[in-house]
């Protein structure tokens, strides 16, 4: 599967790769959709948007299974687990949710850091989480307690 975001209205459009077609698959978004992700086998796709929320769909029909609200600003950012089951989402205003997506609507908020944060990203175990941005610092979490655990320093530009 390969997945296409069109804002004109938000939706994303859905791609076969293996049997060569395409649909428009999930409209659900009352606004611009501005963070996309995948898990590895494609079938759950995973949106953040202008309206706050975090959505999750499956490729087997078009329309959401879930919606997940805890943020008060655009969700600009997304990231999975390598097995699927937790994904974190990042806000303008740089707060931090882990969401357990087999626990429906499980969450637990990680951090505030702050609007200068572009990415996210968890460890290949799971059990670390790691951010960078404008300060030119990776800042490493402990996923399950979502406590600090250690910083990264040296990189002379931003992390984006």
């Amino acid at each position: 599967w390969a997945f296409l975001v069109d804002n004109t209205p938000s939706k994303v459009v859905a791609f076969d790769l293996k049997n060569h077609r395409s649909f428009v698959g999930f409209q659900g978004h009352r606004h611009r959709i501005d963070a996309l992700i995948s898990d590895k086998t494609g079938t759950l796709v995973v949106t953040g948007g202008v309206d706050n929320t975090v959505r999750l769909w499956s490729t087997n029909q078009t329309a959401y299974n879930q919606i997940l609200r805890g943020h008060s600003y655009p969700v600009k950012r997304l990231a999975m687990d390598d097995e699927g089951k937790y994904l974190l989402s990042l806000d303008d205003s740089g707060n931090l949710i882990q969401w357990d997506v087999s626990a429906k609507n499980d969450s637990l908020v990680l951090a505030n850091l702050n609007t200068l944060t572009f990415r996210i990203a968890y460890s290949h175990d799971g059990k670390q989480l790691a951010t960078g941005g404008k300060d030119n610092v990776i800042r490493l979490w402990d996923a399950k307690t979502g406590r600090p655990i250690g910083v990264l320093k040296g990189h002379t530009g931003s992390i984006e």
